[in-house]
C-alpha cells in the first residue's frame, strides 16, 4: 500500500507540469503573427490620423473668418452706407471737416507756390552760387598766374550784412535793387594787399547770386593801378564764365577796358551781363576812386541797357592770336 502511494505522486507532478507548459505555450506569440499585429496597429493609427486631418480641414473650411464679408455686410451701419452714397456737396453739408481740410490743403499749395516761385520772379539769379564764384575766382588760371607773379588778389572773409546799414559801393549809380525778403546781402575782401573788395546778394531759397560786384581802388595816373584793374577784371570774367581760357579772359578784359561801354551799359554773354564802371566812394568826406566790375542776370536788363552781345563759342587755345573780344557777336546798339 505504501508503495502504491509513492508511485502515484510522480504521475500527478507530470500532469501539473504538462498543464503549465500548455499554458505557457498558449500565451507565447508567433513572431510573424506579432509583425502582422504591429502593421495592423500602425495602419489603424494612420487611418485615425487621416480622419483627424480631414476633420481639421473641414473645420478650417467652416471657420468664421471665411464668412467675415457676409457678416460685415449684415452688420454694416445703414447710416454710414447712406453717407457714402451721398453727392460730394451733401457730404460737405453733413460733415464740415471735409471743406475745412480742403481749404487748408489749398492754402498749403498757395504757400508752397509763393515760397518756391515768387523768389524766382522777384530775385532772378545768374545760376551761380557764391561758393562757386569764390572758388572759381581763387582757383582760376588767371588768379594763379598773377599770384605767381607776386599779386595776391584772392577773395577772403565774406560776411552777410544788413544792407540798410551798409549801402552798396555804386550808390545812386546802382541800376538793380532787390527786396531783402528774398535775398541776403554780403560783402568781403578781394585782397589782403590792395584796397579791393566785393559785394552782392544771394537768393534765400537756393543761395544763387542775384548780382555781384568786385571793386578795386584806382588812380588813373598810376600805371600799376591799371594793371591791377585788368587782373581783377580778367579773374572775375573767368569765375563768371568757366569756359573761358586764361588767354581769352585777359583779352576780353583788356578789350572792354579800352572800349568803355558807358555808364549804366552792359555787355551780355550767355545768361550773364557785366560792366565796369568808375565811381567815387568813401565816408567822412574822404572819397576814393574805384573801378567796379558788376555782373547781373541778363534777363533783368532791358534791351537799351545792353550795348553789345557776345555769343559763347568754343574756347580758344592759350597760344591763339585771336582775342575773346572777337567772338562771334552782334551789337545791340
Amino acid at each position: 500500500m505504501s508503495k502504491s502511494k509513492k508511485g502515484a505522486k510522480p504521475e500527478e507532478k507530470d500532469i501539473k507540469i504538462t498543464e503549465e507548459e500548455e499554458i505557457v505555450e498558449s500565451e507565447a506569440v508567433d513572431p510573424e503573427e506579432d509583425a502582422e499585429v504591429i502593421e495592423e496597429t500602425e495602419e489603424a493609427e494612420a487611418d485615425e490620423g487621416s480622419a483627424e486631418e480631414a476633420v481639421e480641414e473641414d473645420t478650417e473650411e467652416e471657420k468664421p473668418e471665411d464668412k467675415k464679408p457676409e457678416a460685415k455686410k449684415a452688420d454694416e451701419d445703414p447710416a454710414k452706407s447712406e453717407f457714402v452714397n451721398l453727392p460730394f456737396i451733401e457730404k460737405c453739408k453733413k460733415d464740415p471737416v471735409i471743406p475745412v481740410a480742403l481749404l487748408l490743403a489749398f492754402i498749403m499749395i498757395i504757400v508752397a507756390v509763393i515760397y518756391f516761385l515768387l523768389p524766382g520772379v522777384k530775385a532772378p539769379t545768374m545760376k551761380l552760387t557764391l561758393d562757386e564764384f569764390e572758388n572759381g575766382f581763387n582757383s582760376c588760371d588767371t588768379t594763379l598766374f598773377f599770384f605767381e607773379s607776386g599779386f595776391d588778389i584772392s577773395i577772403k572773409e565774406i560776411n552777410y550784412i544788413d544792407r540798410s546799414a551798409a549801402p552798396g559801393i555804386l550808390g545812386e549809380m546802382e541800376t538793380l535793387t532787390f527786396d531783402s525778403n528774398y535775398v541776403d546781402y554780403f560783402s568781403g575782401k578781394a585782397s589782403v594787399r590792395y584796397d579791393a573788395g566785393l559785394e552782392g546778394a544771394t537768393r534765400k531759397t537756393d543761395g544763387q547770386l542775384t548780382h555781384i560786384r568786385v571793386f578795386i581802388a584806382y588812380d588813373e595816373e598810376n600805371e600799376d593801378d591799371v594793371i591791377r584793374v585788368w587782373m581783377f577784371f580778367a579773374s572775375t570774367l573767368q569765375a563768371l564764365y568757366p569756359d573761358l581760357t586764361e588767354f581769352d579772359a585777359k583779352a576780353l578784359a583788356l578789350n572792354e577796358m579800352s572800349d568803355y561801354a558807358g555808364e549804366g551799359k552792359y555787355v551780355k554773354r550767355g545768361d550773364i551781363a557785366f560792366r565796369w564802371i568808375p565811381v567815387k566812394a568813401g565816408t567822412g568826406g574822404r572819397e576814393s576812386a574805384y573801378i567796379v566790375i558788376e555782373a547781373v542776370p541778363a534777363k533783368t536788363l532791358s534791351e537799351d541797357q545792353i550795348v553789345r552781345t557776345f555769343e559763347i563759342t568754343e574756347p580758344s587755345s592759350t597760344g591763339s592770336e585771336s582775342s575773346a573780344a572777337s567772338e562771334t557777336s552782334a551789337a545791340t546798339t
